[in-house]
Parts: C-alpha cells; structure tokens; sequence
C-alpha cells in the first residue's frame, strides 16, 4: 500500500496486488487507487487498522 496527500485535503491510497513468489508462467500485479476526502482519512484508518489486526486465525477453535 502507497498512500499521499496531496495538500489539497485529499489522500490517495495505492493497493498492490503480486504474487510472493516468482512464476514460470510469468509476473503480474494488480493495483487499485482509492481517494478520500481529508475528514474521512482517521475513520478510514481506524476501520482498517481493526481489520489487520484480526489476523489470520485459520485451524484456531
């Protein structure tokens, strides 16, 4: 992820998508580009750090 303010009130957050390991078949990425508004930035922020912090809590009861 990439993200830049512009100074204008706005934040551009990049995701990028490729794989971890090299392929036979080639390389490849995929990328999207998001834009907020300067007032949504924190609770944008807060809702994904939440997100990332649940982790990956596969074969846990």
């Amino acid at each position: 992820m990439c993200a830049l303010y512009d100074g204008r009130g706005y934040m551009r957050l990049t995701w990028t998508v490729r794989p971890w390991r090299k392929s036979t078949q080639g390389e490849w990425s995929a990328s999207v580009t998001t834009v907020l508004e300067g007032g949504s930035r924190d609770r944008f922020v807060a809702e994904l750090m939440d997100f990332l912090s649940q982790g990956d809590h596969r074969g846990q009861d």
